[in-house]
């Protein structure tokens, strides 16, 4: 029979009075660069991927409409989160291919498949570290090519998909995105040291890609579409999509971000885009071109037009100083539509000092009397 203690109580156990302590599995693992090799396991770089997409599967479901999550993206300030700066772009010479591109599409090739999918993932969250001897070692199997098909549609190169319902009003989604956010630049470390360039690393990086332009951080998404262009689409071959695809935001973050259209033209003839919407872009930004400018806007996709409003600011000054020496009045809807604001955006922000006047006109310049 068991002893009793004071005041007639049962001796608790060993542990009965600690709390078990929940750790988030996003910051449970630090960075690669500082220390921690966990992501230096491909097997921890499946399941941790997994970890990251159902953790913004949680965050889109907490949205409202789709106009909620864009603005959510638009409000997040990311820049406190990964101050890395982005790298210059150089071309590799002619022929050029990396020294270690036998040993990495072997590695690559061996790597084994992630056996939670990316819609179950919040039910495990328990890190597999120790099967890292048995991974590195076990054949790929088709469980892989079923999730990153999953992969693939969560964020489509369209843009959000209609699934993405929510947007974050409150600090703590807008957290979460910004945790979402660093745990890819912990994955990222992680296939850069491990070399990795298989089919799920590919996804992997354009996700990580696709989720950076719409937070507008290019400090995560530039350096990530170098080692995408650079290195992995040459130790695995991409789908021609994918490459067109990546490197078109690219061509639109060296045109509209850094405002270098020539190196724009040059990214463009080095990996062969013909697309006449993004044509279309750099014509208008070279010509100073709002009209053409504008129509762009509606027929690219999210992400072309989230790189694009790095040049608006410009291209908006430009049109207003141009309506100011040519017109003496213009339609108001022609002015919102030419600029891309409205009416009260263009005197609070942009300090326009016209007048309204009846009939939606907006009066440039008064003629002066004789």
């Amino acid at each position: 029979m068991a002893r009793r203690g004071r005041g007639n109580r049962m001796p608790s156990g060993p542990w009965g009075r600690l709390k078990p302590v929940e750790q988030d599995p996003l910051q449970s693992i630090g960075l690669p660069s500082k220390g921690d090799d966990s992501l230096l396991n491909p097997k921890t770089q499946e399941w941790y991927y997994n970890q990251i997409i159902s953790r913004f599967l949680a965050f889109c479901t907490e949205a409202g409409d789709k106009d909620s999550i864009i603005r959510s993206f638009d409000a997040l300030d990311i820049r406190a989160v990964d101050p890395t700066p982005a790298t210059p772009y150089t071309r590799p010479p002619p022929g050029y291919r990396p020294p270690s591109t036998a040993t990495s599409a072997a590695a690559s090739s061996s790597t084994p498949a992630s056996e939670t999918p990316a819609t179950n993932a919040s039910g495990s969250s328990q890190n597999p570290g120790s099967d890292s001897a048995n991974a590195a070692t076990s054949p790929a199997s088709s469980a892989l090519s079923g999730t990153l098909k999953a992969l693939c549609s969560i964020i489509p190169s369209s843009g959000p998909s209609t699934s993405m319902l929510a947007a974050i009003e409150d600090p703590d989604n807008t957290k979460s995105l910004q945790d979402v956010l660093m745990a890819l630049r912990k994955l990222r470390e992680g296939l850069v040291a491990t070399k990795r360039a298989d089919l799920f690393s590919i996804q992997a990086y354009i996700f990580s890609i696709r989720l950076s332009i719409l937070a507008k951080h290019p400090e995560s998404y530039h350096p990530a579409i170098l080692h995408l262009l650079r290195y992995m689409a040459v130790w695995t071959p991409m789908v021609n999509s994918e490459i067109e695809e990546i490197a078109g935001y690219f061509m639109l973050d060296a045109a509209c971000r850094r405002r270098d259209l020539t190196e724009a033209y040059f990214i463009r003839q080095d990996f062969n885009i013909r697309n006449k919407k993004l044509d279309r872009i750099l014509k208008a930004l070279a010509h100073d071109d709002y009209v053409s400018w504008q129509f762009s806007k509606k027929q690219v996709s999210r992400h072309c037009l989230k790189l694009m409003e790095w040049a608006d600011d410009d291209l908006r000054l430009h049109t207003l100083k141009c309506f100011s020496r040519s017109y003496f009045n213009v339609d108001l809807p022609f002015l919102e539509f030419a600029t891309g604001r409205k009416w009260d955006e263009l005197k609070e922000k942009d300090k326009v000092g016209w007048e309204l006047g009846d009939e939606e006109k907006v009066t440039i310049r008064k003629v002066r009397a004789k």
